[in-house]
């Protein structure tokens, strides 16, 4: 039997590990597993530091740029409740070399967080999500991106941000989520854009039923998506299902965003 129709869920009982919230510790053990995919291959990108106004507070926002000139299509890159460490710069640096400008927002200063865990999440869903939107502004406004081809990548809490900004945002044209879940701040009667989810059957941190209930929920919209749920994974994916799930997100990314300037 299939599940019901798509329900936004709040986020504590999306992030919990049988009864009892999800540690610090192995929060951040499991997201540098799963973080780890892509290439190790020479890095040509160029890092810099911009911010936005999100709520009346500053938030910072890294951005990976190529040498090259031309407006680029961008990426949004949505950090998990570990906050914006150094794997992410690594997958932007990545998305980079594949030929997207990406931006890394710190959409924890909207609420002067670093890390986070059930109680906060809940309650900080709203502001994290206009921050993420707010991000979307700021890139959009780059002279060296085009504003009509942005997608968003988000992973573990960052996922469930990243389905929330795409629901309320028709800038955004792709969408990516990694052991993402659905929260309560989606809207659940807008379009989404092209979706691709990743997510581990055997997830224990962020069930797999959520990314079913996605699923069902675009095809029933007639929303395009593509699905890889990995039978043998749970929050942290192995070296071969990291590699793999490296290539669907640049394909997907391509696919619906282009590369190089236009």
């Amino acid at each position: 039997m299939r599940d019901g129709p798509l329900q936004p869920q709040p986020a504590p009982d999306l992030l919990r590990r049988t009864d009892r919230p999800l540690s610090a510790r192995r929060c951040r053990a499991a997201l540098a597993a799963l973080l780890a995919f892509g290439s190790c291959s020479p890095v040509t990108a160029q890092s810099r530091h911009g911010s936005t106004t999100s709520g009346g507070r500053t938030i910072a926002i890294e951005q990976s740029e190529a040498a090259a000139p031309g407006r680029r299509p961008a990426v949004v890159l949505v950090h998990g409740s570990d906050g914006p460490v150094a794997r992410y710069r690594s997958i932007a640096r990545e998305l980079t070399e594949a030929g997207f400008r990406v931006f890394l927002p710190h959409y924890f200063d909207r609420t002067g967080d670093r890390r986070v865990s059930g109680p906060a999440i809940a309650r900080n869903l709203p502001p994290w999500t206009a921050a993420v939107q707010d991000a979307v502004s700021y890139a959009a406004a780059q002279a060296d991106v085009d504003p009509e081809r942005i997608g968003v990548l988000g992973l573990s809490l960052g996922g469930g941000i990243a389905l929330a900004a795409a629901s309320r945002d028709a800038r955004v044209k792709a969408l990516v989520t990694v052991a993402g879940f659905v929260p309560g701040t989606m809207n659940p009667t807008a379009p989404l854009p092209p979706t691709l989810i990743l997510h581990g059957e055997k997830d224990r941190v962020v069930p797999v039923r959520t990314a079913r209930q996605l699923q069902i929920f675009l095809a029933e919209k007639g929303a395009p998506q593509e699905a890889k749920i990995y039978p043998d994974e749970g929050h942290a994916f192995s070296p071969a299902a990291r590699a793999d799930a490296g290539r669907r997100i640049a394909a997907l990314l391509k696919r619906h965003l282009g590369t190089g300037q236009q």
